[in-house]
């Protein structure tokens, strides 16, 4: 009987186990509704976050404002940086940066929705300490 108690108990939590891509694509589904769109600053609103499966990339998108609305506002060098930094930083992204997941950020400008003023994409070489 005690076996058999056991053996259920461990085929409940074996059952109750989600893949780390399905808790991504979960997690960014419940970041956008709860949270989006929220401004950042007064320049800068997160609009959602999305995990696309079968790159494995979670990619959050920005609606940019007021002076940043500008193209010629954009140092991406120095976005980049920024960005990058901040990724290696993030405790709560270290799951998916072990699992070696792309993570990838848009600006899109408010004024004109379709111009992406800034993009980045990083992989698993970008983040990685060599």
């Amino acid at each position: 009987m005690r076996k058999t108690i056991i053996l259920l108990v461990l085929a409940a939590l074996c059952a109750c186990q989600e893949s780390l891509e399905k808790r991504c694509e979960r997690e960014a589904i419940t970041f956008t509704k709860k949270n989006c769109p929220a401004k950042l600053s007064d320049a800068i609103t997160v609009d959602s976050m999305a995990f696309h499966q079968p790159t494995l990339t979670i990619h959050y998108y920005y609606k940019l404002t007021g002076e940043a609305d500008d193209s010629t506002q954009v140092n991406a060098k120095e976005w980049r940086e920024q960005l990058l930094t901040s990724l290696k930083n993030a405790t709560t992204m270290k799951a998916y940066m072990d699992a070696g997941y792309n993570v990838q950020y848009t600006y899109y400008s408010a004024s004109n929705p379709k111009t992406v003023l800034f993009e980045a994409l990083f992989k698993p070489e970008d983040y990685r300490n060599n």
